[in-house]
């Protein structure tokens, strides 16, 4: 069987597998039921994220058990199996924080002890001089935001799951123009994967990712950055611009919440793409939306590649851009009344 039709039985083995987990969920009462903090307005079965997060590692054993890959290349990954449990639980019965928050730094060590990371590969993208386990501190953070703030745009219908599609397709392309070819299937077939559940999550979704989906999604983007790097030489600016859109609105919304004295860790609908629904978009028109939006981002990072004296400029440009798109949500539809005071 050739790598095509690997790829369409994987969309259609994810496809039915969230159907019966729908299901399943459905019967167990796995469902988020809508509230005034939520976009959707009828009860959604939750936890769907299981078949793409756990299919995935599935598939990975098959094609070492078929030869076509080695075990030592899905080794540093396994961490991210403590991260889809902790979100499987929290899915089920809902996991505390701190819970999630230890599993999350451990599986982002674990995986840095597996491949040798240190803190060395920050050191160019921080213009200033600190010890490594500095450098080292500033990567586990930067990742553990990364899982956090996928969960946290993970919102409304489709939504994330159309970005990690953004991301693995083209992150992949660019690992195979990179000659490693291994990595590059390795997210194309996690693409496949949500292709399959993007069939029930498209609007008007029927199922949800939950923490076992989104979690494990922004884990993935860290683990694949790196590796690109370390294997391939391809910059984490690379990553950065790709995923963007997601880091950009997550992270100047947790300022303003910050400088507005909020209760960071509380619900709440004040992301740029949840105020765009609140203005009435529907959810296909903001997918419709992004999709624009990402073409921009995509071309921006592919400016840079094997080009590094490229990235201030491009990353400058990226920046200018959300912002512009940021500012005309906010125009139309304020995160406050007034700038920085919650009303």
């Amino acid at each position: 069987m050739g790598w095509e039709e690997f790829f369409f039985l994987l969309i259609g083995l994810s496809w039915a597998f969230t159907g019966a987990w729908r299901w399943y969920a459905v019967s167990k009462g796995m469902l988020d039921q809508p509230n005034t903090r939520s976009s959707h307005a009828v009860a959604t079965p939750r936890g769907g994220g299981v078949v793409f997060s756990l299919g995935w590692f599935v598939f990975m054993g098959v094609m070492i058990w078929q030869g076509l890959i080695l075990p030592n290349d899905v080794i540093p990954f396994l961490p991210a199996l403590a991260v889809i449990f902790v979100g499987i639980y929290d899915d089920f019965k809902g996991a505390g924080r701190l819970l999630r928050l230890v599993c999350q730094i451990g599986a982002i060590t674990g995986f840095f002890y597996l491949i040798g990371e240190t803190g060395q590969t920050v050191q160019e993208y921080i213009p200033v001089h600190i010890p490594w386990w500095g450098y080292y501190a500033i990567s586990v953070f930067a990742c553990v935001w990364m899982i956090n703030l996928y969960n946290f745009m993970d919102g409304t219908d489709g939504f994330a799951t159309l970005q990690g599609l953004i991301i693995f397709s083209l992150g992949g392309f660019a690992l195979w123009m990179a000659n490693n070819p291994i990595l590059a299937i390795m997210a194309w077939s996690l693409c496949a994967l949500l292709i399959g559940f993007l069939v029930w999550n498209w609007p008007h979704a029927k199922i949800f990712m939950g923490d076992s989906g989104s979690a494990t999604l922004g884990l993935l983007v860290c683990m694949f950055a790196f590796l690109a790097y370390h294997d391939c030489q391809i910059s984490l600016w690379f990553w950065i611009v790709l995923s963007s859109p997601f880091w950009f609105d997550a992270t100047i919304t947790l300022l303003r919440r910050l400088l507005a004295r909020e209760k960071i860790f509380q619900p709440h609908r004040l992301h740029a793409y949840q105020r765009l629904v609140q203005m009435g978009w529907s959810h296909e028109k903001l997918l419709l939306w992004s999709m624009l939006m990402n073409s921009v981002c995509v071309i921006l990072a592919y400016q840079g590649l094997g080009h590094a004296k490229r990235w201030p400029l491009v990353v400058g440009i990226d920046i200018v851009y959300l912002s512009v798109i940021y500012l005309l949500v906010e125009m139309r539809k304020p995160m406050y009344r007034s700038w920085y005071k919650a009303g």
